[in-house]
Formats: C-alpha cells, structure tokens, sequence
C-alpha cells in the first residue's frame, strides 16, 4: 500500500494490485471501520469475510461476468476484424492493387492484418470509478463488471496489452480522499474473479475501501460526497480510459448492461480502434 498527501490535507491510498488489498487487510489486520450494520448494503458481515472473497473467490459474480463475455464470444471475433488495421501486400489477399498488378508485381493482392501493440512498455488503461448510487443494484454493477472484462477481452484479441484500475475519488468534510486500486495488471492473464469482484460486489467500496479511507481518530471517513476522477489519480493512472460512476456517466455512453456490445464498440472507438464507430 501506497500513501500519497493530496490537496494539502487529503490522502491518496494506492494499492498496486489486488495481492496487495489481501497483504494489507488480511490475517491479523484490526479493521478501523466498523460496518456492523446491514450486511446486505455492505455484501459481507465484516471485513475479513470481504477479504476472504477477494483471495478465494466470488462465485456467483464469476458466473455473471462468464456470461456476459460468454454471450458477446462471436460479437467480439466481429469487433475484432473491425479494428484499425495495417494493409500489406502479398501474392494472396482480399484484392488486387491495380497499379501493382498493371506492373506485373508479383505481391499485388491487398489484405488488411490487426495491428498489434509492438512497442516495449505501451499498455492501454482502463480507469473506473465503481461506485454507483442506492438505484443501481448489485447485479447491475456486477454485469457491467462483465462489460468491463469483454472490452480486455477483446482487446487482448488484438494484441493489445491493457491494465485496469478502479478508484473512488470523495471528499469528505472538505479533504480530498481516493483510493485507487491496480485489478488487472499488464501481460497477465484475465482474472475474472478480480473484475467480478473489484467491480460488481459492493464490499469492494463498503469494506475495503472504505477501510482505507477511515480515520479511526476522528470516526469520519467511510461515506464521502463523490467526485469525478481528480487529476492527481489521473496524472498516477494515465489512463485511456475513463469510466465514470454510474450515475456521472454522460448520456452519450450506451449502457453497459442493457447493450454491453454498443458499450465495448464506443470505448474501442474512442480508443481510435475501430474503422466505423458502429456495426
């Protein structure tokens, strides 16, 4: 765990990867925040079960997020053959370049191949807030925890290295306070336990994040007024992109439940990926 000063007073706690929200509030850890109250709101009776989860895993949001991916499979080859490709010429291919062929080149025919990420150290970031107010249910966040795993799913198809990172920026009587939180790290394989559970269980914010942001002394800390992503978790993530809060999300953005494909495209088509922004 990483403690970062903020905005003079603020606080600034990184953890850099789910391995070390499980080093940091597992075993003998004494929680600072309480939560004894409403097991349902907080999805676990404390917080050691919260971690407990985290390290053995979420079945029943793996299942959710399996099937969201699951369901997209064939769509998701498509959006695949959609990205921004490279033309190269070869004796084989889609077409004949006329110019080339008129000139009796033998490598005249004209296919279109994905371009890969080659360059050393490139990693595409994904950042998202994953609070969302009391009207979005747990199974809601937990899909859209699914919308989240096809997009890198995807983009994995094409060669693209990606990170995602979770945060959940608040102020809280005046100070500034986020918690950020490495889920999917660069050149791993996808853990869907870690995307179910960073994303769409709500012990991730009510338990462990809120852990982090609690001041014992002052019994201040767990809810806080949310914010946009501040520029100092911006400037530590540098990501690509930014998934707001549910509730902050702009109109524009299909629903990541309700059209979970729509959603992957808009985000890939921000990226600059896609060739047409829709199918």
């Amino acid at each position: 765990m990483i403690v970062n000063s903020i905005r003079g007073t603020g606080k600034q706690v990184v953890f850099t990867d789910m391995a070390d929200v499980i080093a940091t509030y597992g075993g003998t850890h004494q929680p600072a925040y309480d939560g004894s109250w409403d097991y349902e709101w907080h999805g676990s009776s404390d917080l050691a079960s919260a971690i407990s989860m985290l390290a053995n895993g979420w079945d029943a949001g793996r299942r959710t997020v399996d099937a969201v991916v699951g369901s997209l499979e064939s769509e998701l080859q498509t959006v695949a053959h959609d990205m921004v490709q490279e033309m190269v010429y070869d004796t084989a291919g889609a077409y004949p370049d006329m110019g080339r062929y008129m000139e009796g080149e033998p490598e005249c025919m004209v296919q279109y191949m994905p371009t890969p990420d080659t360059t050393s150290g490139q990693v595409t970031r994904i950042l998202v807030d994953n609070g969302a107010s009391a009207k979005y249910s747990a199974d809601w966040m937990t899909k859209r925890a699914g919308a989240v795993a096809a997009l890198v799913h995807v983009l994995g198809m094409v060669g693209k290295s990606v990170e995602v990172w979770i945060a959940s920026p608040v102020t809280i009587n005046g100070k500034h306070h986020d918690t950020v939180v490495c889920v999917h790290r660069a050149g791993t394989p996808l853990n869907v336990d870690s995307i179910a559970f960073a994303l769409g269980h709500p012990s991730m914010l009510r338990r462990i994040m809120f852990e982090a942001r609690y001041d014992k002394t002052t019994g201040h800390g767990a809810a806080g007024h949310t914010q946009p992503h501040i520029a100092e978790t911006l400037d530590y993530v540098q990501p690509h992109i930014v998934i707001q809060r549910a509730e902050n999300e702009p109109s524009t953005v299909p629903d990541p439940v309700d059209k979970p494909l729509e959603w992957v495209r808009f985000q890939l088509d921000k990226l600059g990926l896609l060739e047409f922004a829709s199918a």
